[in-house]
């Protein structure tokens, strides 16, 4: 894995969680190569127009070239496009989520290959706003904040110094829990 400075970055999911990984990630790693890819043409336009991202596409355009993917999307949608990742993504290319809820997620995981899932690292910054969409979004949404790893024994350590450097690139704090732990203090 490239430096992360370095790196093309494909984040699925514009709004504003999306978005504003992509605005600080713009800011923080500028020589980062960002690629945008959302449901709404609008977000998309924006993004470009700003600058905050390089370049949009299809699903594959998107994840072809990869070397972090970011899935900023609802988890529904996560765990429905998961089965479909290991074939666009390369071998090389390290997955994350910003999902509330990881059981659904965890279990699309285990219908993909060993190898993927252990570049799959599941992670939830805990962070938002009662605003939604990009126009929403601002750089600056992760600093100081908290985000949770739910690490599994099969992650590859590289992957998920990947994944914590890449929060950290945007201003989070790293924090680790199991997926029954994070879920358990998450719904209440």
């Amino acid at each position: 894995m490239p430096n992360l400075r370095n790196s093309t970055i494909a984040i699925l999911g514009l709004g504003l969680i999306g978005g504003s990984i992509a605005k600080a990630l713009k800011g923080n790693a500028p020589g980062a190569t960002l690629v945008g890819y959302d449901g709404e043409k609008e977000a998309l336009e924006l993004a470009l127009a700003e600058q905050i991202v390089d370049r949009t596409g299809d699903l594959n355009e998107c994840l072809e070239s990869a070397d972090l993917v970011i899935l900023a999307l609802p988890p529904l949608i996560i765990a429905e496009i998961i089965p479909k990742l290991p074939a666009l993504v390369n071998e090389r290319a390290v997955i994350t989520d910003v999902a509330s809820v990881k059981n659904i997620i965890s279990n699309s995981l285990k219908e993909t290959p060993k190898a993927f899932q252990a570049r799959f690292v599941l992670g939830h910054p805990i962070a938002g706003s009662e605003r939604r969409g990009y126009t929403a979004s601002h750089k600056t949404l992760f600093y100081n904040r908290k985000t949770i790893l739910s690490v599994v024994d099969s992650n590859l350590e590289s992957s998920i110094s990947t994944v914590r450097e890449f929060w950290q690139l945007v201003g989070a704090e790293v924090l680790e829990l199991d997926l029954k732990s994070h879920d358990k203090i998450l719904a209440a």
